[in-house]
């Protein structure tokens, strides 16, 4: 079977068409797969940093409360001056 030269044109351009698409359906699937993993990053890293955020402001408060019973420890043990 031969072709002429529109038809390969034709089935070139055909061809041409479904890869493009293939592809462009192929590139769609791995941006909702990006997406839905940048998703689930986001929801852990946030409660993550949330809890780690709770931790330091606890931990600063018990260096402030340690700090504060010192102070009063050495002031009364040495005096007010």
């Amino acid at each position: 079977m031969r072709l002429t030269i529109g038809r390969r044109i034709l089935v070139g351009f055909g061809l041409l068409t479904l890869f493009t698409a293939a592809f462009g359906i192929y590139q769609f699937l791995l941006l909702v797969d990006i997406r839905d993993i940048n998703n689930r990053i986001v929801t852990h890293d946030v409660t993550l940093l949330e809890q780690i955020e709770d931790l330091v402001i606890a931990n600063n408060a018990t260096r402030a409360a340690g700090e504060q019973v010192r102070s009063a420890h050495l002031l009364a043990k040495f005096g007010a001056g």
